[in-house]
């Protein structure tokens, strides 16, 4: 069920829609421009700036039923798979330092897991998941996960390591490593303008169960969930009940897997 509570006002979420401006770094903005070139940097950066006042942005919910998985197959090449261990601070400084939006974020053990490929160049690529619950970033939207569900942080790979396929073994190997410990489903949300992503998901076994719609606008917040039974981009077969939430100024708002 969808619900209301408050956060901390305290909170120093980074990406949160209070004061983000502030956060957008001479770094950020440099590594925008080497990822996405001049013009979509320039777009981010603008998007960023505005977040205090107006912002809104639409996901994809995915759900990766792990009781389907097939076993992973590495690809032929010395990367290594292995799960992050909280007594690793240097690698989590490390993928701070790649990710700084994640800076503080980072806390494996019961609520989180990180599985990371090494190569002999270190650590080219990662993926980081929840395991209890999870602030949507930009948004006052928690998820609240049932038990034996996880839910996709982030994913990242080393520019000069993509396009070999790495994205889709650490998923893969993500997948596995969660069935062993007994889990059954796998939930992500993807942008819905980054058709790369999408096709990462489709691509390791997850399908499209709702899309997830967030605006902020001055001191209001709205989130509109709806169930999809198929997603072509722009063209999606909505079904079920339109699920409306409102709220003003940080309080939080609850989504729970149960939901989607």
């Amino acid at each position: 069920m969808l619900q209301e509570t408050k956060t901390d006002a305290t909170s120093k979420d980074h990406f949160a829609v209070r004061g983000s401006s502030q956060f957008y770094s001479a770094y950020k903005l440099r590594r925008n421009i080497h990822d996405y070139g001049l013009m979509v940097s320039l777009k981010k950066s603008i998007a960023y700036l505005a977040m205090p006042i107006f912002y809104r942005h639409t996901w994809y919910i995915t759900r990766n039923d792990l009781a389907d998985l097939a076993s992973p197959k590495r690809p032929e090449r010395l990367f290594t798979f292995r799960v992050l261990q909280y007594n690793e601070p240097q690698v989590i400084d490390q993928i701070q330092v790649w990710e700084e939006w994640l800076k503080g974020k980072i806390n494996l053990g019961d609520n989180q897991i990180c599985t990371v490929a090494t190569s002999n160049d270190g650590l080219i690529g990662f993926v980081l998941y929840a395991l209890t619950e999870y602030d949507l970033p930009n948004t006052t939207v928690k998820i609240m996960l049932e038990k034996k569900e996880a839910w996709g942080i982030h994913i990242a790979v080393r520019k000069p390591y993509r396009r070999m396929g790495l994205a889709t073994e650490l998923r893969r190997t993500a997948y596995s490593d969660l069935r062993d410990r007994g889990f059954r489903f796998f939930y992500d949300h993807v942008p819905s303008d980054n058709l790369a992503s999408l096709n990462l998901c489709n691509k390791t076994g997850s399908s499209v169960s709702g899309i997830l719609r967030f605006s902020h606008a001055g001191n209001h917040n709205k989130l509109v969930y709806r169930k999809t039974t198929r997603v072509n981009p722009g063209k999606e077969v909505l079904s079920g009940q339109l699920h409306i939430l409102s709220s003003i100024g940080r309080e939080c708002l609850v989504l729970n897997s149960s939901e989607l």
